[in-house]
């Protein structure tokens, strides 16, 4: 059967027409499915580039601080927020700050959850109790969101003793890194030395907050102190120095204040005296 089928077909020919047709028809259908190939290879590669660059992109937003939170008790560090509130870097500034932000785990939380996880530490809490200071600034140049995280700092320290919040402008911070200070420190460092211009930043790199703010404290009462001025001897204005000399050397002023009732005393004495003398008198009589 397979045989005669064969032998059928072999009698068939394709005319020259036929074949031209049909081989334009394959030509077209061939050039279609190319181009459709091409197309689908183009949008794959245009979907993989745009998801590079999507997650390049959203690589950079997530790793880049928009604030920072600068953490300073005796340990000394800065957390770095993105704008999605997660911690995406801990900077010590000290070697207590180091050992800090290694034990740590504060990477990629809320900064809130942070703030937790600092004031539950041992440490930190013995500081506490010791009675030093712990300063949370908040450092950040859009005022509403430095508004709104300030809020949430305090809210996390509320029960907490000896914390002191605060915010403020990135406008120092590059120096306080160059010199090896946090943002915190920093700031008291200028105040104090607004006070002691000699100070230097190495001086106050290994004082905890408290004892800056003492010596803070110390320099403010000694510049309001009054100044002594000396108390000008009675009657010395408006005379001369010869109208001086030629009269009776005179007491100071607190001398004349104690001498005008001892001599009223005086006086009071006298006439007690003549009051004993008509007393001798009155004994004479009696000889």
């Amino acid at each position: 059967m397979d045989e005669r089928l064969r032998q059928s077909f072999d009698h068939i020919r394709a005319g020259e027409n036929l074949k031209s047709r049909t081989s334009a028809y394959l030509i077209r259908q061939t050039g279609h499915l190319r181009r459709i190939r091409s197309v689908r290879r183009w949008a794959a590669a245009a979907a993989c580039a745009l998801a590079l660059t999507l997650g390049a992109f959203g690589g950079w937003l997530f790793f880049t601080p928009v604030s920072a939170i600068s953490v300073d008790i005796n340990p000394s560090l800065e957390l770095n927020i993105n704008r999605f509130d997660r911690v995406v870097s801990v900077d010590g500034f000290n070697e207590a700050g180091n050992q800090l932000a290694q034990s740590l785990d504060l990477r990629f939380v809320n900064y809130t959850e942070a703030l937790k996880r600092l004031l539950a530490d041992a440490e930190v809490q013995a500081y506490l109790d010791q009675g030093e200071g712990l300063s949370l600034l908040v450092v950040c140049d859009d005022q509403e969101r430095s508004g709104q995280m300030l809020a949430q700092v305090e809210g996390c320290t509320s029960v907490q003793r000896n914390v002191h919040c605060h915010a403020g402008g990135s406008e120092n911070s590059a120096e306080a890194h160059a010199v090896g200070l946090s943002c915190g420190k920093y700031r008291a460092y200028l105040q104090l030395k607004e006070l002691e211009p000699s100070l230097t930043p190495e001086e106050v790199e290994g004082l905890t907050m408290r004892e800056i703010r003492q010596r803070i404290r110390d320099a403010s009462a000694q510049e309001d102190a009054p100044a002594e001025t000396p108390k000008p001897s009675c009657g010395a204005e408006g005379v001369s120095s010869e109208e001086a000399s030629s009269k009776a050397p005179e007491a100071s002023c607190e001398s004349k204040a104690e001498a005008g009732p001892h001599g009223s005393g005086s006086g009071q004495h006298g006439q007690g005296h003549g009051q004993h003398g008509g007393g001798g008198k009155h004994r004479g009589n009696h000889g």
